[in-house]
């Protein structure tokens, strides 16, 4: 069922509208526990994952190291709409010079569909200038890497610090209690840098 359902999500990102961020600079793009090109590896406490960004680029958990992160995980089509009320909660509220932002979308595809497919149609829904800041992850590694459930209907906002530790975690639609909770956790990672 959870393919099929996945399916019909990627055929209609259309009512997804990726996070309004600058792209700011790009992660390095490394293999998975390997040092990245800034010599970081991934610490063991870093939930490990497999994406590509909409640019085709190969992503991992060494992607979020470095730079204190907000990253919004839409694990279904139903995540879609409190995604984007994150985005809209979250915009201005950032500086995307101090913080990475990302949301990454899990896809489980169906057996008759590539990652490529996959890719391609995503770059038809979301606008290009978003596409190095939206990852795709078309394995099942990111919901139990992030313990979130494979079939939640709303989106997991996590605040991540330069080493990849979770330092903060929020799920569902936002409320300003929420929102201030993510702003201030990230903004506190940037002022102890």
């Amino acid at each position: 069922m959870r393919a099929a359902a996945c399916a019909l999500a990627l055929a209609g990102l259309t009512a997804f509208a990726a996070p309004a961020f600058s792209a700011g600079s790009r992660a390095p793009v490394v293999a998975t526990g390997q040092a990245g090109a800034s010599g970081a590896s991934i610490p063991p406490s870093l939930a490990k994952f497999d994406a590509a960004s909409l640019t085709g680029q190969r992503v991992d958990a060494s992607a979020l190291v470095g730079q204190p992160t907000v990253l919004i995980v839409t694990p279904t089509r139903d995540a879609a709409e409190s995604t984007r009320a994150w985005a809209e909660a979250l915009r201005g509220r950032l500086s995307t010079k101090q913080v990475r932002v990302r949301d990454l979308i899990a896809i489980d595809l169906p057996f008759f569909m590539s990652r490529d497919d996959a890719l391609s149609r995503a770059r038809d829904k979301i606008p290009a200038k978003y596409h190095d800041m939206t990852w795709l992850s078309v394995d099942t590694t990111v919901e139990s890497a992030f313990n979130i459930p494979r079939d939640a209907g709303q989106a997991t906002v996590l605040v991540l610090d330069s080493q990849g530790d979770v330092r903060a975690r929020a799920s569902g639609n936002p409320s300003q209690a929420e929102v201030q909770k993510i702003v201030n956790t990230a903004q506190s990672l940037t002022s102890s840098n």
